[in-house]
């Protein structure tokens, strides 16, 4: 009968299989890495506040908190896909629409603190920042036109990325050779099986 030792000593035969294995995944993955443009991404945060010129202690501005968890939350996040909302941030940010269109637009809520993130990801990352902040104004704009009692408040503006979002070479090449690994593991094992 084998035991694990023996199954470890066929494989350890076949560390050259492994070792390519792990050496061009990890390559590869460079490669790609050098070869694809960059991405960045820029983030902005954003939650709703009754509006300044309610007193602090009336009903209404009770109720305004109360609404705001769920009716007027939703409808500004609708309104961030709208096609209207997107050309006036852009146009806000100073950006030609067809340059906009080429950034990936983002809306998360957090329904704990009702906090509204909006993320942009483009290829330059001062176009990604202007991007999302011009959202926002667009977004500031509507609430004030809809919704007269709320403000937006701004928690986090945009600021353009310093380092690309992807590729990340760093976690990218890590990850390919250890897929690699099992990969030329599970290789040698069969080389080994057909061997017998």
């Amino acid at each position: 009968m084998r035991t694990i030792g023996d199954y470890i000593r066929r494989l350890t035969r076949r560390w050259w299989l492994v070792a390519l294995t792990i050496l061009i995944a990890g390559a590869a993955t460079g490669l790609t890495d050098l070869l694809v443009a960059p991405s960045y991404t820029a983030t902005t945060q954003l939650t709703l506040r009754p509006a300044p010129r309610l007193p602090p202690a009336t009903d209404l501005t009770r109720l305004m908190d109360n609404i705001r968890n769920a009716y007027v939350v939703n409808t500004l996040v609708t309104a961030m896909d709208q096609d209207v909302t997107r050309e006036q941030g852009a146009a806000l940010a100073g950006l030609p629409i067809s340059v906009a269109d080429d950034y990936a637009v983002h809306v998360d809520v957090d329904s704990a603190t009702q906090t509204i993130t909006i993320e942009t990801v483009g290829h330059h990352a001062d176009r990604a920042a202007a991007y999302a902040n011009g959202l926002v104004a667009a977004i500031t704009q509507t609430t004030t036109r809809l919704y007269r009692l709320i403000a937006v408040q701004v928690l986090q503006p945009a600021t353009p990325p310093i380092a690309p979002s992807r590729p990340n070479m760093p976690q990218d090449v890590p990850l390919a050779a250890g897929l690699g690994l099992v990969l030329g593991l599970l290789l040698a094992a069969f080389y080994e099986y057909m061997a017998r």
